[in-house]
C-alpha cells in the first residue's frame, strides 16, 4: 500500500508539471495517462488537439527535461480516445451580421482602391445576406 500511495503522489506531481506548461487550451482538452522510462504518454478525445500537441511536442519536451521529476523524459507519446471523458469542444452558432454592418462592408468595399479585397469584402456581404434573417 505504502508504494501505491508514493506511486500515486509521484505521478500527481508528473501531471501538475505537464499541466504547468501546457498551453491552457490544451490543458483543458487532454491528461496525463503515464510515464515509464522515460516515455510520457498524453490523452485526449479530440483529434485537433492531438495534432496542436504534436505540433508543440518538441517545446514541451524542452521545457519538460528542464524539471527534476521529469529530467529523463526521452519521448512524449499521443493517445486519442474517442470515449474519454474530457469535454468535447461545442461549437457556437455564429451569430448573425446585421443589416447596417453587411451595408458597410459594401460601402467599404466601394472605397477600397484594390479591386481584389472590394470584390471580397462585396462577396463577404453576399454571403451574409444569403444567410442573414432579415
Amino acid at each position: 500500500m505504502h508504494y501505491l500511495v508514493q506511486g500515486s503522489k509521484a505521478f500527481a506531481k508528473i501531471n501538475q508539471a505537464v499541466i504547468s506548461v501546457l498551453p491552457s487550451m490544451l490543458a483543458e482538452h487532454c491528461a496525463t495517462r503515464s510515464y515509464q522510462q522515460g516515455v510520457l504518454t498524453l490523452e485526449t478525445a479530440s483529434n485537433a488537439t492531438a495534432t496542436q500537441l504534436r505540433y508543440n511536442t518538441p517545446s514541451l519536451k524542452l521545457k519538460l527535461k528542464k524539471l527534476p521529476i521529469l529530467s529523463d523524459l526521452e519521448h512524449i507519446a499521443i493517445k486519442v480516445v474517442t470515449n474519454s471523458t474530457y469535454p468535447k469542444r461545442r461549437l457556437k452558432k455564429p451569430e448573425k451580421v446585421s443589416r447596417n454592418n453587411r451595408r458597410l462592408l459594401r460601402e467599404t468595399a466601394d472605397s477600397l482602391s484594390s479591386d481584389e479585397l472590394s470584390d471580397t469584402l462585396k462577396r463577404l456581404a453576399d454571403t451574409l445576406d444569403n444567410h442573414a434573417d432579415d
